[in-house]
């Protein structure tokens, strides 16, 4: 009787073992497709952050070509707060922007 729970206790003990093994593994495999995801997002996530920039910049550019100092003044601190965590503009920026509203025609 001694053999036969200690027979049942060996075998009892590997299928624990093995499913410990199938269980870390599919846990594994979990976490490596979480983090592919992971970096997809991000990557899309700058993706759709670069053409945001580039589109407000184009806004931007446009705007100072023609003679509306009002809408170059909202495009430009649109794209200059795009650029900053947060959204908040320095006053480099307004710098820049006044710079950049005084080369425009009248």
């Amino acid at each position: 009787m001694k053999s036969i729970l200690i027979n049942i206790f060996s075998i009892i003990t590997i299928l624990v073992g093995l499913t410990m093994v199938i269980a870390s593994y599919y846990f594994g495999i979990v976490f490596i497709l979480a983090g592919v995801y992971l970096i997809y997002a991000k990557n899309k996530q700058q993706k759709k952050d670069k053409e945001k920039t580039e589109t407000l910049l184009l806004y931007y550019k446009e705007a100072l070509k023609s003679t509306d100092k009002a809408k170059a003044l909202e495009y430009g601190r649109a794209y200059y707060s795009n650029q900053r965590i947060g959204g908040i503009l320095t006053i480099y920026d307004e710098q820049a922007i006044t710079n950049d509203l005084n080369t425009m025609k009248l």
